[in-house]
């Protein structure tokens, strides 16, 4: 008998039939042995019952076997046709439900995929647009110069600059037609960006090579006041192409006899118009602008001045950032041990995303405490919000604080995303074995409290990453806490995980 082959209602009925040859047998040599019938009745009895038992319970098995059968080939068209979410159904933790939340979260990855796929084409047809309309601006300088040298007798010392500006535009021209070809190549869409850290000045010049001669025409004076020696971390082709833009729109709005004012201001590059005395207005910051005012962490600040010039106002701007994201953490995300306030791995995702990412820190305080979900709660206005959570409590205090945690917040948010970061290896457990015990209790239970968090509610979600720092054990400033480098690569680790969940929530 081949038993692959063996079908669930055939192995049933042959069970049974062997289970009635069975009882017959010890029934009949029962009967041989003792001639009681009473005794051989009791036997059918017992007998009848076991088989009423295995019966009920091959029905109850072959019932499972059939929902489980439904639901796995429902779930199945839907991870095939793409067009909605598989239904989520709640059970005992069971085999079938391990497998279909297995499923479901191969569904989420493959959507996330195809969303992802779908979001890098859009950034790729969008760069190339973009691309395509920066190739109209050096053709168009490099026809006037043409023009220029053929309709006008020039200098030599006046051609030798038309020739070197030409040669900046054909220069900026190659550039954006080899980035074009080169995009179109990429299946990701993305450019990866040359940044190393070099001198500003050299980037400004390669700038200003094309708005020069336009400048002139108009007597609109330029202005440079940048120290050779300043240097900042960027690609010089890209940040002088976005320089040159912001130039030229600079000496077409500024009218005639007006001034253009470039000057270095520590790792910032600003751009100024005058129109005429004490009215400038200040066109863009390039290169590194913090979105902060970033003090000295751990400083007593006894005074605070602001230098202006004489007779400005100070007005408050128009909020620029799209979307407020507040973080809730412990020293982590304080940033103790950082060289500054601006390098803490929200101010750095802050930068690198455009997001406004408001950090409220609580150092060895951040417990999972109630009401700490009660003030967060009042915050009505953030379109998501992330934890550092599990850094302060213990395991304990995880497994007790956290589900009722939640539920506070979702009483007075009920569809806000709330995003759980994984707390981070520590280096201290590489000599300490007690506290790497504890460290790695936390994150176990951490794991457990969140799957059954994102069974129990909505819109929550956990980034399971405890490497955020690496392991090569040199980006820690005390065994605990990251030092600059721990958290640039925090930072460049936990931005990605973030940005995935930011677009399921429309967040981008």
């Amino acid at each position: 008998m081949n038993v692959r082959k063996l079908s669930v209602n055939k192995a049933c009925i042959f069970f049974a039939v062997l289970l009635l040859v069975a009882m017959g047998t010890v029934s009949a040599a029962l009967y041989g042995l003792t001639q009681n019938i009473t005794a051989v009745w009791y036997v059918l009895l017992f007998g009848i019952f076991v088989l009423v038992c295995a019966v009920c319970f091959m029905v109850l098995v072959r019932r499972k076997l059939a929902i489980f059968s439904d639901a796995f080939c429902s779930l199945m068209d839907d991870m095939l046709s793409g067009n909605m979410q598989p239904k989520q159904t709640v059970e005992e933790e069971s085999l079938f439900y391990k497998i279909k939340y297995r499923l479901n979260r191969l569904y989420e990855v493959m959507q996330e995929n195809k969303n992802g796929i779908a979001q890098e084409r859009a950034d790729l047809q969008e760069l190339i647009s973009d691309i395509s309309h920066q190739v109209k601006t050096p053709i168009a300088n490099l026809k006037m110069i043409n023009n220029t040298l053929l309709e006008n007798e020039v200098p030599p010392q006046k051609q030798k600059e038309f020739l070197t500006a030409q040669a900046s535009q054909l220069d900026k021209l190659d550039f954006l037609m080899q980035a074009m070809i080169k995009t179109s190549r990429l299946e990701t869409g993305v450019i990866s960006l040359e940044q190393k850290q070099q001198p500003v000045y050299d980037t400004l010049a390669a700038a200003l090579g094309g708005i020069l001669l336009n400048a002139e025409k108009k007597q609109i004076d330029v202005q440079v006041e940048c120290p050779e020696h300043l240097d900042a971390r960027h690609d010089r082709k890209w940040t002088s192409e976005a320089l040159f833009n912001i130039l030229d729109n600079a000496v077409k709005y500024t009218p005639a006899g007006g001034t253009i004012r470039i000057y270095g201001d520590g790792a910032t590059v600003v751009i100024a118009q005058q129109y005429g005395a004490g009215n400038r207005e200040t066109l863009s910051r390039v290169v590194h602008t913090p979105p902060v005012l970033s003090l000295p962490p751990r400083a007593e600040l006894t005074s605070l001045r602001v230098g202006v010039d004489e007779g400005a106002t100070i007005t408050p701007m128009e909020n620029p950032f799209r979307h407020k994201i507040v973080i809730f953490g412990s020293s982590f995300t304080h940033g103790v041990s950082t060289s500054r306030a601006g390098m803490s791995y929200p101010m750095q995702i802050g930068r690198n995303t455009g997001l406004y990412f408001c950090s409220i820190a609580c150092s060895g305080n951040c417990k999972l405490q109630p009401y700490f979900a009660d003030y967060l709660g009042d915050v009505k206005d953030a379109d998501a919000m992330v934890f550092d959570a599990f850094s302060n409590p213990d395991a304990k205090m995880i497994e007790e604080r956290l589900i009722p945690f939640i539920e506070r917040i979702r009483a007075k948010l009920p569809s806000t995303p709330l995003i759980f970061v994984q707390t981070i290896y520590r280096e201290s457990g590489n000599f300490d074995l007690r506290s790497r015990k504890i460290e790695e209790d936390k994150r176990d239970m951490a794991r457990r409290q969140m799957a059954e968090a994102m069974k129990r509610f909505d819109n929550v979600y956990f980034v399971d990453k405890a490497d955020l720092t690496g392991t090569d054990h040199v980006t820690s400033a005390d065994g605990t806490h990251p030092s600059d480098l721990g958290y640039w690569r925090w930072a460049q680790n936990l931005q990605p995980e973030l940005l995935k969940v930011f677009r399921k929530c429309g967040i981008r």
